[in-house]
């Protein structure tokens, strides 16, 4: 059973580096400090850009934030606000079929209807996840989509 606590921004750090760490593609390839980057940034760095974005978020519109719990052990975290998905990820190491159907079926129950969420169009690897999971494509905008529950 996945479970969702709400939990503080205090909290929030460790939890995004526990859901990127070991994932070398989605620092490498998929992360937006590294798109269109001659320079390569680290994991530390992908972490604290998508802290960073999730502070200014809380301060200028507040944000709901939950740690994601499977079986007792932290695997990830979500951020969201209003019928936005904001930030998501869970561990790589936690990222089987069972689990991230679970995952995602709990991240659904969390909006009472539809949400949309953003991603970058090279984000092949989520975006092929969101399509499987009833998400359609309903804007684009250079190099970000929109996708939104059906």
């Amino acid at each position: 059973m996945i479970k969702f606590e709400e939990i503080s921004l205090d909290e929030l750090k460790n939890l995004i580096y526990l859901s990127c760490e070991n994932d070398n593609e989605l620092v490498e390839k998929y992360h937006s400090l590294n798109l269109d980057s001659e320079e390569k940034y680290t994991l530390e760095d992908c972490v604290n850009e998508t802290f960073q974005r999730i502070v200014d978020a809380e301060e200028e519109i507040g944000v709901d934030k939950y740690r994601v719990v499977y079986q007792g052990e932290d695997i990830g975290y979500v951020v969201l606000f209003e019928d936005i998905l904001y930030s998501y990820a869970i561990a790589i190491k936690y990222r089987t079929k069972e689990i991230l159907s679970l995952w995602w079926k709990g991240i659904c129950d969390l909006f009472e209807n539809e949400f949309v969420t953003m991603i970058y169009s090279n984000n092949t690897r989520c975006l092929n996840f969101l399509l499987k999971n009833n998400m359609e494509i309903v804007e684009t905008e250079d190099n970000i989509l929109m996708l939104k529950n059906i």
